[in-house]
């Protein structure tokens, strides 16, 4: 419902018969999408991911998956996160030390960024394509300053 890009898409089966969705992203970059968390992970539910990198717009159809699979819980992976070469590596790996959980995919997301240095640089989450258009298409809220974050040190 709602997509842009793909009208329609094998999903696995168990993601029918779940009650509840829980997405467990390890932070790393991505040749393609840039970086790969939850939204991009979704993609690990479908059975051809190849047309999503060889004949649709990448960003847009990881939003328009992430419109179909909205987890019920985010929890992201950031202890050490594959900053360059990803998502195959080798590559350098920068340890955050922190794992992140949300109700809401596309703003777990949005917060991941700003925990490393993707290739080498800082990125906003409105920099990294799939992630804006999540933001603007209704998905969730990405802009961080507007985000009710709870900090845990443990």
């Amino acid at each position: 419902p709602g997509a842009a890009e793909v009208a329609e898409v094998d999903l696995a089966t168990i993601v029918h018969e779940s009650d509840a969705v829980i997405a467990m992203p390890v932070a790393k970059c991505h040749s393609s999408a840039g970086v790969s968390f939850s939204m991009k992970g979704n993609m690990g539910l479908i059975q051809a991911r190849g047309p999503f990198h060889s004949r649709y717009d990448l960003h847009q159809a990881v939003v328009d998956l992430a419109k179909l699979i909205q987890p019920t819980l985010v929890i992201t992976d950031a202890q050490r996160a594959l900053v360059t070469r990803g998502p195959g590596g080798p590559g350098r790996v920068e340890t955050p030390g922190a794992i992140l959980a949300g109700l809401n995919a596309a703003s777990v997301d949005a917060y991941a960024v700003g925990l490393a240095q993707w290739y080498n640089r800082a990125f906003r989450p409105d920099q990294v394509r799939h992630i804006r258009l999540a933001g603007e298409q209704g998905l969730g809220i990405i802009d961080t300053d507007q985000m009710l974050i709870n900090r845990v040190t443990v």
